[in-house]
């Protein structure tokens, strides 16, 4: 019995995660504290963001993943990462994808090329792979296969990035960036099942979002020069 009560306690503490950001942009917004335009992720307040999503993982369900546990198989982690981010800029090379009024294409000159860069991934996997995903997988041990815990955390992940756009329009830049933050999210989540901790997930984000931005600032560049 009161098994199932830590279970559904822990699953509305998950939910009141995923929506904290919605509600404390709405809140700030509502107040004044932050202006019309802003967006949380590109303020001193993602941090606030940040430090509740600390607290909560703190006292996420104990098993065998842990958050800050010694970093294994790091060479076969490593191999994952830049694998993986070859694959996104030949996928950006290919498809020219637009990303423009979206995180990555903020100049590098401005304070949001930081925040998204080096930031707000750190609060993302300690939200999606700390707190929804581990804590999955420490409450079902006994199932067989994690990857749907894996796809259930990137679902999530993908929808929840409608967030940092500033006017969401459903179109087929936005169809491309759903599916291509959805096979992200699972390329970090496999670093989680592969290294039992966050720290090489927190990596390859950084790296991802780095690149996005450098790959978008130095495209943008060329355009003008041309």
């Amino acid at each position: 019995m009161s098994y199932k009560i830590n279970i559904m306690l822990w699953i509305i503490i998950m939910i009141f995660s995923l929506f904290l950001y919605t509600i404390l942009e709405f809140f700030l917004h509502k107040k004044n504290f932050l202006s019309k335009n802003s967006l949380l992720w590109s303020s001193q307040w993602a941090f606030l963001w940040g430090s509740i999503l600390f607290i909560v993982l703190i006292f996420i369900i104990p098993g065998e993943y842990k958050p800050w546990r010694n970093i294994l198989y790091i060479k076969e982690a490593i191999k994952h990462i830049f694998s993986w981010i070859s694959g996104i800029l030949i996928f950006y090379f290919l498809t020219d994808q637009n990303l423009n009024g979206t995180a990555a294409a903020h100049s590098w000159n401005s304070s949001e090329f930081y925040y998204f860069s080096f930031v707000v991934p750190i609060f993302e996997e300690i939200l999606f792979r700390g707190i929804i995903l581990m804590s999955l997988l420490n409450m079902f041990p006994i199932l067989k296969y994690e990857e749907p815990f894996v796809m259930i955390s990137s679902l999530l992940f993908s929808v929840f990035h409608i967030n940092y756009e500033r006017e969401f329009k459903f179109n087929r830049n936005s169809i491309l960036r759903f599916i291509m933050i959805f096979i992200v999210g699972n390329a970090i989540g496999y670093l989680v099942l592969l290294t039992s901790s966050l720290w090489m997930s927190i990596l390859m984000h950084i790296l991802i979002n780095l690149t996005g931005s450098i790959y978008f600032n130095v495209k943008k560049k060329r355009i003008r020069v041309q």
